[in-house]
């Protein structure tokens, strides 16, 4: 198992995003139980538009180290009206899980969000 350290993860991030997009604020990665080659990781950002106009957002990350040891990062969620909390993140066998609450800020609604990705889709160990 190849370990991710925080620099991939930092730079993985700023690669996923475009020119127009900021990053302020990138969360300690969360990483399950005994693993260290894929990681959570929220961040807070905003996208400047043409007109100066700044939009914000949330956004949840995995960030991956695949077999061959290359970094790959997907975002998961983004929310532009609201708070994401990750809940829980584990491994069952071949499966990432990661639970997620979600919260919006114009009405008041909550949501509770499981995501499974399958390890051997990503080609992580």
């Amino acid at each position: 198992m190849q370990e991710l350290t925080y620099s991939e993860i930092i730079n993985m991030i700023g690669k996923e995003n475009s020119e127009d997009t900021q990053i302020f604020n990138v969360f300690s990665p969360i990483f399950p139980k005994g693993k260290r080659n894929w990681c959570i990781v929220k961040c807070i950002g905003c996208h400047v538009e043409k007109e100066g106009h700044k939009s914000f957002f949330e956004r949840i990350y995995l960030v991956w180290k695949n077999k061959n040891g290359e970094v790959h990062c997907q975002c998961l969620k983004e929310s532009l009206d609201g708070k994401i909390f990750v809940k829980k993140v584990e491994e069952e066998e071949n499966i990432i899980k990661i639970e997620l609450d979600f919260t919006t800020y114009s009405v008041v609604v909550q949501e509770n969000k499981i995501i499974k990705l399958s390890k051997n889709q990503l080609n992580i160990d």
